[in-house]
């Protein structure tokens, strides 16, 4: 199984971030729901063409108002008509749309079989949990670096180069370290 991310949730509007939106667009505007379930319509630009020809299209996409506040917690089926579908009779695999964390994933498979959306929903909890913890890991390195360099000490002196000279002798110009008579880099 493959999963990837495909778009997010941008308030009202859905941004599809793949090259190619069909078979997914295809599913999310499929969705019917029953009678008396509230549901939310959002928005989804399309560009059909290229350059001067390009022209966009606004698709209304209409999600259950309850699935938007679960996918907040777990990753949810937009599918219409299933969990796995096939997009169309030429395609030999299989798709699931799903929303997690406001952001929009499609799991591919050849087949589909018993353990299939248990496979897909931990694929897309740990890409997302994946994601977050770098991000994070990022920020506290980012943190760090600006510390590092916002950081205002207190200032020494340099040593005087006649004390330089008079330690290189005492020490027959080797580390007291390690021997050498390289320069070496003290690490505390």
């Amino acid at each position: 199984m493959k999963v990837q991310r495909v778009g997010r949730l941008a308030g009202n509007e859905i941004v599809l971030t793949t090259k190619k939106p069909g078979h997914i667009l295809g599913i999310l505007t499929g969705n019917q729901f029953p009678q008396g379930v509230q549901t939310t319509e959002l928005k989804c630009a399309l560009i059909l063409g290229e350059g001067l020809a390009a022209r966009e299209i606004l698709l209304d996409i209409p999600l259950s108002t309850d699935m938007l506040k679960y996918q907040q917690s777990t990753p949810t089926s937009v599918s219409a008509g299933g969990i796995f579908q096939k997009p169309s009779p030429s395609d030999d695999g299989y798709l699931g749309i799903f929303l997690f964390k406001d952001q929009i994933f499609a799991a591919e498979t050849d087949y589909v079989e018993d353990a299939s959306l248990e496979e897909a929903l931990l694929l897309i909890k740990r890409h997302v949990y994946l994601n977050d913890a770098r991000l994070k890991r990022l920020r506290q390195e980012v943190e760090a670096m600006e510390r590092v360099l916002e950081y205002v000490g207190p200032k020494r002196k340099p040593i005087p180069e006649a004390t330089k000279l008079i330690v290189y002798q005492r020490d027959n110009g080797a580390c007291v370290r390690c021997g050498s008579r390289q320069t070496c880099i003290l690490i505390m």
